[in-house]
């Protein structure tokens, strides 16, 4: 199951749940036996997606959320983890860059705004989250594009200024390297999908 990360870049009051959909502090893979409710689960987010009801995306929303905690909770050793002074600092960077990411982001910026060197924010970013914060930007864009092209009828020109890319073209040579189609083709695939 794909979940959409522009969706879920809210802050959470559950540091634990906070935690796990971030992946900053679980180093490993997280299962949890959650009964044979599951299915159930799974099938309502199935029958929800292939819905045109109005209300689809916020009931998927919830289903997930729904999921994660049940994980949480049957992963007592998640309690266990405090968020340290560089994971949070690391979290505060990830949100300040998701909801900044539609505009011209630079990363000395962001350095700057939380009262540290690009070199040290290249390094805390890379070590917490296994990937440069220039690649969590382009990879937030992409996530609020994809949205974008299933929750909206505006122009793919429209859609890459709005998600800050410089360009129509480069925000589709980035779309199709993450999700191996075009955004035009990820569109019509969506579309296909919900008839």
């Amino acid at each position: 199951m794909l979940v959409n990360t522009w969706k879920f870049s809210s802050a959470y009051s559950s540091v634990r749940l906070q935690n796990l959909i971030s992946g900053i502090g679980v180093y490993r893979p997280v299962t949890a036996d959650c009964g044979e409710d599951i299915h159930e689960v799974f099938e309502q987010i199935k029958n929800e997606y292939q819905s045109n009801s109005a209300l689809s995306d916020d009931m998927i929303y919830s289903l997930v959320i729904g999921l994660l905690v049940r994980i949480v909770v049957n992963n007592p050793e998640l309690e266990s983890l405090g968020v340290n002074e560089a994971q949070s600092l690391v979290m505060n960077i990830r949100s300040y860059i998701q909801q900044n990411c539609s505009s011209q982001l630079k990363m000395s910026k962001v350095a700057e705004r939380f009262y540290i060197s690009n070199c040290y924010l290249s390094h805390i970013f890379k070590e917490q989250t296994d990937m440069s914060p220039k690649e969590f930007l382009i990879s937030c864009r992409i996530s609020k594009a994809g949205y974008m092209l299933t929750g909206t009828d505006h122009s793919i020109s429209d859609i890459s200024e709005e998600c800050g890319f410089p360009s129509p073209s480069d925000m589709t040579v980035r779309f199709k390297r993450e999700c191996g189609m075009t955004p035009k083709e990820y569109r019509e695939s969506k579309r296909r999908m919900k008839e």
